[in-house]
């Protein structure tokens, strides 16, 4: 039997004769045993081909194998391997894509009780609303230089995400963000609360791919939405590293090319001396990011 922390008493379970054990985050040996296990499940004809080949695409990628250590995510990770014929996607931007779906549509409507939502009190979000819910919030968690965030300030942002975006009634929205947070925290596995009233997202790669939907969901929103202008005052901020790359690979090549133009006409002299804009955009067309310029490739390597 496995529960979250929060809100688990163990003593009565400890009265009936059972041990009780906190789940640490997994390390090489056991992201190995974990998929030794799973592989003859996965019926694939040819298990041990199957293992070396998953334990590579986790292990040997240091991006993958970081979210790998939540066991959740590898076992999502493990399914999605399956259900691509045995392969996982080659572009960071694009598992990460994956796994959010699963986490989003698939896990959600295996826990679904009913198609009544009343535990939202009636308020009927499909996988598209919660990913507009849960990117406005990874990107103002972002934006805040924040990991956790308290239960109230996680509401107001839900509060007004659910009123000025989704167009849901003003009270209505104000009535239904507690129990909204509850909701997805303990069904979805992309959220968690980490102590009383503190919440963070289960892994910090989900917060800054997360983040960077919000940032195109911005743009988009907005007929004179300029994505350049949103991401540009975060472009060589260290915390920001990781969802500068994801938006420059998840967005079309017109707009990666005009970003990586920006990401190379660093103003800073030192910054230019220290060759961060052109480092930054090595790693964001590394990341996948594709541009129709190929003259701005070229010029990386001059």
């Amino acid at each position: 039997m496995t529960s979250r922390s929060i809100g688990f008493d163990s003593e009565p379970w400890k009265v009936l004769g059972f041990e009780v054990f906190r789940l640490l985050e997994y390390g090489d040996s056991q992201i190995r045993r974990t998929i030794a296990k799973w592989t003859p499940l996965l019926q694939s004809g040819d298990d041990v081909q199957v293992q070396e080949n998953l334990q590579k695409a986790i292990l040997e990628n240091p991006r993958v194998r970081q979210i790998a250590s939540n066991p959740l995510i590898l076992t999502v990770l493990i399914f999605l391997y399956r259900s691509r014929n045995y392969v996982l996607p080659n572009r960071r931007v694009d598992l990460f894509e994956k796994v959010a779906e699963v986490f989003l549509e698939t896990w959600e409507a295996s826990k679904r009780p009913s198609g009544e939502f009343s535990e939202t009190l009636g308020i009927d979000l499909d996988a598209r609303d919660l990913e507009w819910l849960v990117a406005d919030l990874a990107l103002q968690m972002q934006r805040n230089g924040l990991v956790t965030a308290k239960r109230w300030w996680i509401e107001q942002c839900w509060h007004e995400s659910l009123t000025n975006r989704l167009g849901f009634e003003d009270q209505t929205a104000k009535d239904a963000t507690a129990r909204l947070l509850r909701f997805v925290s303990g069904r979805t596995g992309v959220f968690e609360e980490r102590s009383l009233d503190l919440y963070a997202f289960s892994h910090r790669t989900l917060q800054e791919y997360f983040a960077a939907v919000g940032l195109i969901n911005e743009a988009d929103s907005d007929r004179q939405g300029d994505l350049v202008a949103l991401v540009r005052p975060f472009l060589f901020q260290p915390d920001w590293n990781e969802t500068v790359r994801l938006v420059t690979a998840r967005i079309t090549p017109s707009r990666a090319e005009r970003l990586i133009r920006v990401i190379l006409d660093d103003p800073d002299p030192s910054g230019r001396f220290l060759y961060r804009g052109p480092l930054l955009a090595l790693r964001c067309l590394l990341d996948g990011a594709t541009i129709a310029n190929r003259h701005v490739v070229k010029e990386l390597f001059h």
